[in-house]
């Protein structure tokens, strides 16, 4: 068989092409891939999962359901396995099954031509041309394209059930059509196709051969053109919540760019040229909030690298040391925590897993001599582990309290209750009892913080509760003394600043501050509690920050990105040595949000997800999906080492679940529509001695909410 290369030679009067090198290295009639590799078909997983019903659900809860930017008609689904090709070319197609965590390979389909492999079946029709094959969102079938006729001509979109099953052509362009993609709701297909004459094998996806998009109803009904331009569009990912779809654009010598559109083909915009000679394989995030893709690294090889979905936070995260792409996408884990790529290692392609920030890279499977890649990563339904039915909300008692409260605290055997007066600038401190409600104090401050979003300001340490505030030179700390219930210290903390946050330790008195007027970063400043000295503050280069707390023999605080620009997103962890002075950052995954603290470990709220920081070594665990919402619900402490996290969606729908000490939600509920109102704050707290949650509300009142298993009774509370 004449090599590509020889054909090639006869294109040079062609401006180069944004895949050239990717073209350069296939064979006519084949699947071409890496040279160690060659790209070849796929298949499908022998291993059946029950999901039919699971499907049916799905369909019968998004049937007339409009969704909402963002929001997704499934619910999360599981990591199955990942399906990989094996060899490919002249070596023939091996397909296999992997086991994400295991790496264990189960054999499934070839194409027959190579026999050293006959433990695989023979199942050449349900080979992909352009190794294109992706999961429905339910995972019960899989997308592709594939040969259709004798010779190069032509390709088209097939559709298979995932156990290989009920295989049937979508379309019938008598063309070359290529990488389908989903609709959220599995009723449709986005796809390339590309009707010029000058068809080489492995040109789709470049300027070679120019695509335009098309959509299509997977019974192959309803086809309708969304773009027709003579630049190539495609590789196309539709957005979970089915409003965008983002594409590859490229023309002549361009290394090819990220373009979105509106589902329907309108809105067209380029989002990000590609960083170097490649821009290849979009795929959305099964959030729908970041962007993956394959560019040019840093290198010259080959890398992964992420982009947030409005074109913004561009990173490249992997490297995977291959000197050209290979025509093998890197794909999302169905719960977005991981990605999986092809890596060159001693200049084999291996399958390897990393963390979705690219963080933790592992390798998973290897095929000695022919080189092993990932083509499709199967959702699957979650499992259902037994979890107890989530706890009754008792006994709720809403107390007045300030006509701006906004933080709560339990400490010194009461909760305390800070918030604004109707007199501007003014502030108190309620005590009230824990069991009863009852306002025992009401102390009147010089100052408290004002924001909705945030840490409470408020610390006890030393037998005493530390509040932060301002006054007209700046920042203050003051000190309340829980025995005759008085304002005892007002200590000046940093002039013409905005106190912020503090946290309170052996070590003293730690403030976060802000400037009043300008300046891009926010101040650390320690207070000696004896001698109320201030050290020299320490600057974050955070543009928004409103959290701190130590943990792991550092101190913290959660803010946005360093010289952070445009709207406010809460990623970063900085950590402070509070010996040196020297500050560290931590990226954290998604928005994260106010932080729970007990001992070394600290968790963070993560967009719906709940992320377990080691403060002793910086690491962060998996995400947990516990449903929470910001930033009206609770995200609390125990007081065992796990949390409560409410998640209230709207006044009528709210949930609320335990996640324990040891990782997992073992207690979920819903809270009656009646009450969500109670569950509504600006702060909340627990205080495990009642078992009771404290909610401040946005105006005037503070409920007490007791939980309790349903069969336990409560007293009614005075």
């Amino acid at each position: 068989m004449t090599d590509l290369r020889e054909r090639i030679r006869l294109l040079d009067r062609l401006e180069p092409p944004d895949v050239w090198p990717e073209a350069e290295r296939r064979r006519p009639g084949t699947r071409g891939m890496h040279p160690r590799f060659r790209r070849g078909a796929a298949a499908v997983v022998a291993l059946a999962v029950a999901v039919a019903g699971f499907a049916a659900a799905v369909r019968a809860f998004t049937a007339g359901t409009k969704l909402t930017p963002g929001q997704s008609p499934l619910p999360p689904m599981a990591n199955g396995p990942i399906w990989a090709l094996g060899a490919g070319g002249e070596a023939g197609s091996l397909i296999y099954s992997i086991d994400p965590q295991t790496g264990e390979k189960t054999p499934m389909w070839s194409d027959g031509r190579n026999p050293d492999f006959p433990e695989f079946d023979v199942a050449p029709e349900l080979i992909a041309a352009d190794s294109d094959y992706l999961f429905s969102p339910d995972g019960s079938r899989v997308s592709f394209s594939g040969y259709v006729g004798d010779g190069d001509c032509c390709t088209e979109i097939f559709v298979m059930n995932a156990d290989g099953s009920g295989l049937v052509q979508v379309t019938h362009d008598n063309a070359y059509a290529s990488f389908p993609s989903w609709s959220p709701d599995g009723t449709e297909l986005v796809y390339s196709s590309y009707r010029g004459d000058e068809y080489t094998p492995g040109c789709l996806g470049s300027s070679l051969c120019p695509s335009d998009l098309y959509a299509i109803d997977v019974d192959g009904t309803h086809q309708r053109r969304l773009t027709d331009d003579p630049a190539d569009e495609s590789m196309p990912s539709w957005s979970t919540d089915g409003e965008t779809i983002a594409f590859r654009t490229g023309s002549g010598s361009s290394g090819g760019a990220l373009s979105t559109m509106n589902a329907d083909g309108t809105g067209l915009k380029e989002l990000l040229v590609g960083p170097g000679r490649w821009m290849l394989f979009p795929r959305w995030s099964p959030d729908g909030s970041r962007i993956l893709f394959l560019g040019e690294s840093d290198k010259g090889s080959v890398g992964l690298w992420v982009t947030v979905a409005d074109g913004t936070g561009t990173r490249q995260i992997i490297d995977t040391d291959a000197d050209s792409p290979s025509g093998l996408p890197a794909i999302w884990s169905p719960d977005g925590t991981e990605v999986a790529y092809e890596k060159i290692v001693d200049g084999e392609a291996e399958l390897w897993v990393a963390r979705a920030d690219g963080t933790d890279e592992r390798r998973l499977a290897t095929l000695p001599r022919y080189g092993m890649a990932p083509l499709a990563w199967r959702p699957v339904p979650p499992s259902s582990p037994t979890i107890s039915p989530g706890p009754e909300a008792r006994g709720i008692v809403t107390v007045p309290v300030s006509a701006y409260p906004n933080s709560v605290l339990v400490a010194e055997g009461s909760v305390w209750v800070s918030g604004g007066t109707e007199e501007a600038g003014a502030g108190d401190l309620v005590r009230l009892d824990p069991t009863t409600g009852d306002v025992i104090a009401r102390i009147a401050m010089q100052g408290l913080p004002t924001w909705e979003v945030g840490g409470g300001g408020m610390a006890p340490a030393l037998g005493s509760i530390w509040v932060v505030g301002d006054d007209r030179e700046g920042a203050i700390l003051q000190r309340v003394d829980p025995v005759s219930n008085e304002l005892s210290d007002v200590i000046p903390v940093l002039p013409d600043s905005n106190a912020d946050d503090v946290w309170a330790d052996a070590g003293g008195i730690w403030i976060l501050a802000s400037p009043r007027h300008g300046g891009a970063h926010a101040d650390v400043v320690r207070i000696d509690p004896l001698t109320h000295e201030a050290r020299q503050p320490v600057r974050i280069e955070a543009t928004w920050a409103h959290w701190i707390f130590g943990a792991g023999g550092s101190i913290w605080v959660l803010g946005d990105a360093p010289n952070a620009s445009g709207g406010v997103v809460i990623n970063t962890l900085y950590r402070i040595d509070p010996s040196s002075g020297a500050v560290s950052t931590i990226t954290l995954p998604g928005y994260s949000w106010k932080p729970v603290v007990d001992g070394d470990t600290v968790w963070l709220l993560a967009d719906t997800d709940v992320v377990r920081l080691d403060a002793s070594t910086g690491t962060l665990d998996q995400p947990i999906d516990a449903s929470a919402v910001c930033c009206t619900g609770s995200f609390v402490g125990d007081g065992a080492g796990g949390i409560w996290v409410s998640g209230v969606y709207d006044r009528h729908q709210a949930t609320i679940s335990h996640i324990s000490s040891a990782g997992e939600v073992d207690a979920v509920g819903s809270i009656p529509g009646g009450q969500v109102e109670d569950w509504s704050g600006v702060d909340s707290t627990f205080d495990p001695a009642t078992s009771s949650l404290w909610i401040v509300h946005y105006q005037d009142s503070v409920s007490r909410i007791q939980l309790t298993p349903a069969s336990e009774p409560v007293a009614s509370p005075s």
